[in-house]
């Protein structure tokens, strides 16, 4: 997945989670939980941090559970306000997991799961330059957001903001039989 498709993704699961906070809570996200959703969503990119610094190989251990756990838990202890610390974990590890979830579906194998499981995945559902499905993900991405950023300012109840998050995830499910006829057009190099 490209840079924005992973961006639109946390935005998206960020949205969720801060949907899922607000409900159990019994009260519309605050300006404290929003900011801790807008200082996670920088790390949907870290994982590719391995482009960058030759450590690993791309795609290696950056693109792990293991690297989702340590990053969330680095910035929750840097996180200055101890209440919302959990919140921040969940925000950061949800954001750095997004990106290693986006590249999970594509054709190159990622080692999701380590240090719980060796294998490394792929789903093979789309490929991470496919236009389609990096603009489904950000389009659900921005719906997501705006939905709860309307959610927020009105006081609206979980169940319409629910709504709202729900068609969020129609732009991927309307993109992936597309992307299926894309690979397949790719393969048979037509």
């Amino acid at each position: 997945m490209r840079a924005h498709g992973h961006i639109g993704l946390a935005l998206l699961l960020l949205s969720l989670l801060t949907l899922a906070t607000a409900c159990a809570s019994g009260s519309p996200p605050g300006p404290r939980l929003l900011l801790a959703v807008a200082a996670a969503l920088p790390l949907s990119l870290l994982p590719d941090v391995d482009l960058k610094i030759r450590v690993s190989k791309h795609r290696g251990l950056s693109h792990s559970l293991m690297a989702a756990a340590i990053v969330a838990a680095l910035a929750a202890l840097a996180y200055p306000e101890p209440s919302l610390r959990h919140y921040v974990f969940a925000a950061a590890f949800v954001s750095f997991y997004s990106h290693v979830l986006g590249d999970v579906i594509s054709v190159r194998p990622v080692p999701a799961l380590y240090p719980v499981v060796r294998r490394r995945l792929a789903l093979r559902l789309v490929r991470a330059d496919d236009p389609y499905v990096n603009a489904a993900a950000l389009a659900s991405g921005l719906v997501a957001a705006l939905a709860l950023a309307s959610a927020t300012a009105l006081g609206s109840s979980c169940v319409a903001f629910g709504l709202a998050a729900l068609a969020a995830t129609a732009p991927p499910a309307v993109v992936a039989a597309r992307s299926r006829a894309y690979i397949r057009r790719l393969k048979r190099g037509t």
